[in-house]
């Protein structure tokens, strides 16, 4: 027959079980933190860039131009027809913690927002959009004026 101390865990052991669990929980909870930003981040960017892209594909498949709308107050891109109204709900947002920096032509600015033109023809009227976030580098990216192509430069680069 068992005797009754045998069964069980001990006061101490729970303790140390329980003090290796918040260890565990103080340490992990910073790095998933800091993971979950670095993807935010990254999305970031992946919106800009395939936006740009979508903006570009739509102007030579469609035959007429298509913008690409940056709205650098609260952070977010936009493709659209170039004759069509901004509609704002249709802006896909970046996240608070994401800054928007755009040089663009001024000529096909679009109310408050700054915008990039693509041609049919594959060109486009150029520019470029800096996508901040606090702590992480500067990642730029580029849409060539001649052939319209997107491309990403990573730090502050030359402007």
């Amino acid at each position: 027959m068992e005797s009754v101390s045998e069964k069980g865990f001990t006061l101490i052991e729970i303790m140390v079980a329980l003090v290796i669990a918040s260890l565990l929980v103080g340490v992990g909870a910073p790095a998933a933190y800091r993971y979950y930003e670095t993807a935010s981040y990254r999305e970031a960017v992946r919106s800009v860039q395939s936006a740009a892209n979508a903006a570009r594909f739509r102007a030579v498949s469609s035959g007429s131009p298509w913008d690409l709308v940056i709205d650098t107050k609260s952070p977010g891109v936009l493709p659209i027809a170039g004759s069509d109204k901004i509609e704002d709900a249709d802006f896909i947002r970046l996240g608070e913690s994401i800054r928007l920096r755009a040089v663009t032509a001024e000529e096909y600015a679009r109310s408050d927002y700054a915008a990039v033109r693509f041609f049919p023809s594959g060109s486009s009227s150029g520019g470029n959009i800096r996508i901040d976030m606090e702590g992480r580098p500067t990642v730029r990216v580029d849409v060539d004026w001649l052939l319209g192509r997107v491309t990403q430069t990573s730090g502050e680069a030359d402007e």
